[in-house]
């Protein structure tokens, strides 16, 4: 029981959380976001193998730099943590861009009358 009750707490925080990060890129990024949508809207598949092959590469050469600066030591470990976050920093501004995309597309396809904010 409280394994749902935790669940449905996070579910509620969640949403709205996600709901401000949405918008704020929205308003922060807007001709990037709409160069994206132009792109997803033209050739999905296209954007989906592109995503994927993203973190098919970027997830595992930062999981492996983080897993060598852990058992490493000194100056060393912060030479190897560096690239390590480099290569998650990009591969969650690229996830958040087409995430982002999705999110306006799907707001499309929904309510057609309505703008993206």
């Amino acid at each position: 029981m409280d394994q749902l009750i935790r669940f449905l707490v996070v579910f509620i925080l969640l949403v709205p959380a996600l709901f401000g990060f949405f918008i704020v890129i929205n308003v922060l990024f807007p001709k990037r976001i709409t160069k994206t949508l132009t792109v997803l809207h033209h050739t999905p598949a296209r954007a989906f193998w592109i995503g994927l092959v993203n973190i098919v590469f970027l997830l595992p050469i930062s999981m492996l730099l983080f897993s060598l600066a852990d058992i490493t030591t000194g100056p060393l470990k912060w030479i190897i943590t560096l690239p390590a976050l480099f290569f998650l920093a990009v591969l969650l501004g690229l996830a958040s861009f087409g995430l982002s995309s999705v999110v306006n597309m799907v707001g499309e396809r929904v309510t057609p009358e309505q703008s993206l904010l």
